[in-house]
């Protein structure tokens, strides 16, 4: 029994062992990606956000999406009823951003720099029939893409991204040989419990599964660019 115990005991440091190494991997990895320098590639950029139903925070985080420090790019709002909760809360996004450039314009907002143009839509997908409506709402979003657009940015709508999330996001793209690039959550405790720093470190244990080894690697719908 105790030679048995031994072996599954030394088993268990061995894992343990290979996750730190992981754990020390992926944190050099994470740092030496944000050191480098903002890419000067900017093609324009068709940001599309499926929308169900009414999420924390919801207004902030669409808001967040339109003011994202990046030269070109537009936000496809997009929902499978016209009488959903959200709706309501996008129209007021778009009308917000649509003051906000206004008023920029015109250069009666001062109080920080000029946000760059970003267009907004909102598109009512119709009801799935032979795919998830998840699937349905994005095939429906793409087709109101502006002409001129060179990448295709899926990002939920419980997300609150930072303003240099697209550029970062969308960078490995210009290099040809990648054809798509994705972020993934972090959960952060406002208030610290027990519960929601366990729910922080269980997610990062799957953030820490993307890394520089491409061939494990996979894409996180919730954060992902592809080429058009």
């Amino acid at each position: 029994m105790t030679v048995l115990f031994l072996i599954f005991a030394a088993i268990l440091v061995w894992f343990s062992f290979k996750s730190l190494l992981g754990g020390i991997s992926y944190l050099s990895f994470f740092k030496l990606e944000l050191a480098k320098p903002l890419s000067q590639w900017t093609p324009m950029v068709t940001v599309i956000c499926p929308c169900r139903g009414v999420d924390e925070g919801m207004e902030e985080n669409l808001l967040a999406i339109t003011r994202q420090d990046y030269p070109l790019s537009e936000v496809v709002f997009v929902v499978d009823d016209k009488n959903d909760v959200a709706v309501e809360i996008i129209n007021t996004v778009i009308s917000r951003r649509e003051a906000e450039t206004e008023r920029e314009s015109i250069g009666l907002d001062r109080s920080s720099a000029p946000l760059p143009l970003c267009g907004s839509s909102l598109v009512v997908a119709s009801k799935a029939t032979g795919s998830a409506q998840k699937v349905e709402n994005l095939r429906e979003a793409v087709g109101y893409a502006d002409a001129s657009s060179e990448v295709f940015v899926f990002v939920d709508s419980d997300t609150r991204v930072s303003p240099t999330w697209l550029s970062y996001l969308i960078a490995p793209l210009e290099d040809d040989r990648v054809g798509a690039a994705t972020g993934y959550r972090w959960f952060i405790s406002e208030t610290r419990s027990f519960a929601s720093e366990m729910r922080s470190v269980w997610n990062a244990s799957i953030a820490s599964a993307l890394g520089p080894n491409t061939k494990s690697n996979f894409c996180w719908g919730g954060s992902t660019a592809i080429r058009r």
